[in-house]
């Protein structure tokens, strides 16, 4: 065979290789593309279905958790002027009193009973809120309630926490009353899916947030450093 037509052979072989992986590289490059695309595009979805589900509701009603109304004391203060006449005169033996300050007034709480909370407290998780009102006068202003032992009533910052294993809120006193703060719950019963829900409530904004499960449950940190409230008991 001619020599020169051998070697336009095996050019024209070579060029036909080359066409080839050329193709094949530039199919794997569209192909990586496209799956970056559509990799992208599910992450957005996925981001946008969060933001979906945690979604804040504005204009918001509080759930009021913390109310000790049906828990706390009922104490008939009639012809006591003053907080120690409250003690000596009212309270009843198992029953238990303490003083703080919590937002801008000095209180008396009287709680129903406290229990030894192996910190060198005696603690309570009810109590009766009094203060003395503009006048001078004594003046009940609410009643509050933690859910059990194992959340006794604390301050942090002038504030008091009540708290329980599905929710936790932040009261303070201002003009004579109890003021929410801010509260947080858990929802084991609003979604459809059967997944659990978890929102957060800002009373100065009154906006209802949800939030995911570690952030509901990070709130819980601040009763770390507060102080739990020790309680004297009535003998």
């Amino acid at each position: 065979m001619n020599k020169k037509l051998i070697l336009g052979l095996c050019i024209a072989g070579m060029l036909g290789i080359t066409a080839c992986g050329s193709q094949q590289t530039s199919e794997q490059s569209e192909s990586a593309v496209e799956a970056a695309t559509e990799k992208e595009e599910a992450l957005n979805n996925a981001k946008d279905t969060v933001e979906a589900n945690l979604a804040t509701e504005e204009n918001a009603e509080p759930e009021i958790f913390y109310d000790g109304s049906e828990i706390a004391p009922s104490i008939d203060i009639s012809g006591c002027d003053t907080f120690t006449q409250i003690v000596d005169k009212k309270l009843s033996s198992g029953m238990c009193y303490t003083n703080a300050t919590i937002g801008d007034a000095d209180v008396l709480l009287v709680g129903s009973g406290c229990y030894d909370n192996m910190d060198g407290n005696m603690a309570a998780i009810d109590s009766t809120i009094f203060i003395y009102d503009k006048d001078g006068l004594i003046k009940e202003i609410g009643k509050v309630t933690s859910g059990g032992t194992a959340y006794p009533l604390a301050i942090k910052d002038g504030n008091l926490f009540c708290a329980s294993n599905g929710w936790i809120s932040e009261v303070t006193i201002s003009n004579e009353e109890i003021q929410l703060v801010k509260e947080s719950w858990a929802d084991y019963s609003s979604k459809d899916n059967g997944e659990d829900a978890f929102y957060t409530y800002n009373a100065a904004t009154k906006t209802k947030t949800e939030i995911d499960e570690d952030s509901f449950w990070s709130l819980y940190d601040v009763l770390e450093d507060a102080e739990i409230l020790n309680f004297n008991k009535i003998q």
